[in-house]
């Protein structure tokens, strides 16, 4: 009971703290509390911090066990909080906001000091004493019952100020009632998944197959995200997350979270930072934009801007731009289309071991510099525009590519596809197809706008290098 209702209270809390730093920053303003602001506006001030915790996963109790990750979260919580109270202040026309910089700054410092004392200074330590006493233990459901998994689950046994209990394990290869390690037994099989969650009161899946299935692991993620459950995979079977992500531990091994899937409150957010971002970055290129279409048109016969059909959100058709970088008529080819689906199917790697499948005849001169550094794909902040794309997220396909996906593999665009993604900064032309839906999906349940900020920047050096553009 205790554990379910501590989100609750996190949420009222903030939303207080929220609405008194508010009224302390008109009092330094005008020396009169709500003299000059209206009970809207006073509300207002409690709900956008709770819309910005709630992108930052502030809402999700174990967030209390780590002080140093919380502050982390509560600064941007509280940044993006106020860029929320600006948009809405401006286009609900509350001029006491707009007017008074100092009362947003005064708003934001004093929302942050509330919320991140009374966080790690009472919520942090009251969380802690709990857990130690098994008062709100994390119930863990672990799926795999091989050396992986119970490895796992001596390692959660030995970890004393862990807050884990583990139920039991799910695993189709070992019989129902079999003692795997301390008195946790096999509890069920696969498929009996949905029943066991509620049936255990079940805080968190531990995915530990040593040798797992793809089409196994979106099932059961699938499960998770319905029931509103976080899923972590500890398996060597998923080694491409280990070495190109922060990671987190669960007793002393490294972990990675699949949180259940956002609420709208992000992607509305979301979308509002990708239409500013892009419009900005539009105005700012538009000297470089024209610089690289006088060398295309000087370089090559053809238009200046390559349009194409891709596939976004659940394979919906949208028209897609880039800067030409290769001959006219160059993506009719019907060997390449061969080749990828060869590469769909793990059946093709270049003999220098990129996976990246392009035909160095049929690039230009200019087009050989614009996809080394990506600057080719520069005209997609006007598909972000439109909102056919986002800044971040899963590249979007080409149909024939999607004639070619499994089912699992079409979860990579349940979002809407982004420029850039974990793929590209991390493996990019190294990566093979699994993996990159692989993380593709990691990056999917785990966005947030400290990650995307994070893959942005790290997009960055990767095109002033050339890291893996072919």
């Amino acid at each position: 009971m205790i554990k379910k209702t501590i989100p609750y209270l996190l949420f009222v809390s903030d939303c207080l703290f929220g609405i008194v730093a508010f009224l302390i920053a008109m009092r330094i303003l005008s020396g009169a509390p709500g003299a000059d602001v209206g009970a809207l506006e006073v509300a207002l001030s409690g709900l956008v911090i709770n819309a910005g915790f709630f992108s930052f996963r502030l809402y999700n109790a174990p967030v209390l066990y780590n002080a140093t990750q919380q502050i982390i979260k509560i600064l941007g919580g509280v940044v993006l909080s106020v860029l929320i109270l600006i948009a809405v202040s401006y286009f609900l026309g509350f001029r006491i906001i707009m007017d008074n910089p100092f009362l947003i700054v005064n708003y934001a410092f004093i929302g942050f000091i509330f919320t991140a004392v009374f966080r790690t200074a009472v919520a942090h330590p009251l969380y802690l004493y709990y857990v130690r006493r098994n008062i709100i233990p994390k119930n863990i459901l672990i799926i795999g019952a091989d050396y992986v998994g119970q490895l796992m689950a001596a390692k959660i046994n030995l970890n004393r100020t862990n807050e884990m209990n583990v139920v039991g394990f799910l695993d189709d290869n070992l019989a129902v009632g079999l003692n795997i390690f301390k008195n946790k037994k096999v509890i069920g099989r696969l498929k009996e998944i949905s029943k066991v969650i509620p049936e255990y009161d079940i805080d968190e899946v531990l995915y530990c197959f040593s040798n797992g299935n793809y089409v196994t692991f979106q099932e059961i993620l699938d499960i998770c995200n319905k029931t509103n459950t976080q899923m972590r995979i500890a398996s060597p079977f998923f080694d491409v997350v280990s070495p190109r992500i922060q990671d987190e531990k669960v007793g002393i091994s490294v972990t990675y979270d699949f949180y259940p899937n956002h609420s709208k409150v992000f992607n509305v957010a979301k979308r509002g930072f990708d239409i500013i971002c892009s419009v900005a970055g539009g105005i700012l290129l538009m000297p470089v934009f024209l610089l690289i279409a006088m060398a295309i048109k000087i370089d090559s016969r053809g238009p200046v801007l390559y349009v194409h059909t891709r596939l976004g959100k659940d394979g919906k058709p949208f028209r897609f731009y880039k800067f030409r970088s290769m001959i006219v008529d160059s993506d009719k080819d019907d060997l390449r289309k061969e080749t990828m689906g060869k590469f769909i199917n793990g059946h093709y790697v270049n003999d220098n071991g990129s996976t990246k499948i392009v035909d160095e005849a049929k690039v230009t001169r200019v087009g050989k510099l614009l996809r080394r550094f990506s600057i080719d794909e520069f005209p997609q902040l006007y598909n972000v525009v439109k909102g056919d794309m986002s800044l971040v997220g899963p590249r979007p396909c080409l149909p024939y590519e999607w004639n070619e996906y499994d089912e699992w593999h079409k979860k990579r665009l349940s979002v809407i596809p982004g420029c850039t993604g974990l793929w590209q900064v991390t493996g990019r032309s190294k990566v093979g197809f699994n993996d990159m839906v692989i993380l593709d999906l990691y990056y999917i349940q785990n966005s947030s706008f400290q990650f995307d900020i994070k893959l942005i920047f790290q997009t960055l050096p990767v095109m002033m290098f050339g890291k893996g553009g072919e």
